[in-house]
């Protein structure tokens, strides 16, 4: 969409100037510029750095009464849990390890995710700045600065050809972290599940690869559940056909 948009705007740039218009409009160019760096900053990079918005509801939920006495510090905590599993998915990604189900032959879905490296065990630190407390959520901003290799693996992410899938997770709120967790991973998973059933005409016994977030992570409440809504680099690593029904 963007490269369209620019091709549109060298056209208008040309015909004014052939038509001797941007003499007769001054204003033209600078309206231009600033409609064209709206659009750019719709499509934010995480090359070098990720600065994102994550919130975590201040609700108590039922049944854990020491949240009742310290809301503020529960929500603080899971924005310091969830910040650093969802940096560490967009810095080196999680492996993954999926069996589709096939009830022909009994097999159950399996599906287990794991992170690639931590940048919490590496000793990296995340920066938590602005927050706000907005619809009886607690929301801050994360910001990560990647290290000069963090910034080339991902570069190197996106130089290969690397499919890009999409994927939509649910996980169940009164479960706090482990239920934004399960969010995740379930996003991961039906990423994977439809990349595959949209590639394979035969389910494979197990694919096992790599899958990387790209864009920005997007988290909301649907229906009474945590919804994540995520987008993925993906490298399948192995794919393990049935040898016969």
């Amino acid at each position: 969409m963007i490269y369209n948009l620019k091709n549109i705007f060298r056209k208008i740039f040309h015909f004014a100037y052939q038509k001797n218009i941007l003499r007769k409009f001054s204003f033209l160019p600078v309206t231009i510029f600033l409609f064209l760096s709206h659009v750019y900053a719709q499509f934010p990079s995480y090359r070098d750095a990720i600065h994102i918005k994550l919130w975590a509801p201040l609700d108590a939920y039922p049944g854990i009464e020491e949240q009742k006495e310290d809301f503020f510090g529960t929500a603080v905590s899971r924005l310091k849990e969830i910040a650093p599993f969802l940096v560490n998915g967009m810095v080196y990604g999680w492996n993954f390890d999926y069996t589709p189900s096939d009830k022909a032959r009994s097999v159950s879905e399996y599906f287990e995710v794991e992170e690639v490296r931590s940048i919490k065990d590496e000793g990296y630190s995340i920066k938590y700045s602005d927050p706000l407390i907005e619809n009886n959520n607690l929301s801050a901003w994360i910001d990560f600065v990647r290290t000069p290799a963090m910034s080339n693996y991902y570069k190197h992410w996106e130089a290969l050809v690397h499919p890009k899938i999409h994927g939509v997770g649910h996980g169940k709120i009164a479960d706090g972290f482990d239920g934004v967790k399960a969010a995740y991973e379930d996003a991961v998973k039906n990423a994977v599940r439809d990349y595959e059933r949209g590639i394979y005409k035969n389910k494979p016994k197990e694919i096992t690869g790599t899958i990387m977030i790209c864009g920005e992570p997007r988290m909301f409440i649907s229906a009474g559940q945590y919804t994540v809504e995520l987008d993925f680099f993906l490298e399948v690593n192995r794919i393990i056909e049935y040898s016969k029904f």
